[in-house]
């Protein structure tokens, strides 16, 4: 029992210092097995971006784009 005990407090010891490293961050391309349209092909897509934000969205009236949630967060006035 103590033997395991040790042998756990081993292993924690080991890992938990990854656990609080900061996870990487990727600076390649966000998608995968895209494809490459042409300027102005899509008429109904748009484009919402800040300094701090870029997001898609999809034009589903005159006045209204449809986004993801976290989208209004990013671009919502304080």
């Amino acid at each position: 029992d103590t033997d395991r005990r040790k042998c756990w407090g081993l292993l924690l010891s080991t890992l938990v210092p990854f656990s609080l490293l900061p996870n990487p961050v990727s600076h390649g391309s966000e998608i995968i097995n895209g494809n490459e349209v042409k300027p102005h092909s899509l008429p109904f897509m748009a484009l919402l971006a800040s300094h701090e934000s870029v997001c898609g969205g999809t034009l589903i009236d005159s006045k209204w784009v449809l986004t993801a949630a976290h989208c209004k967060f990013a671009f919502q006035k304080e």
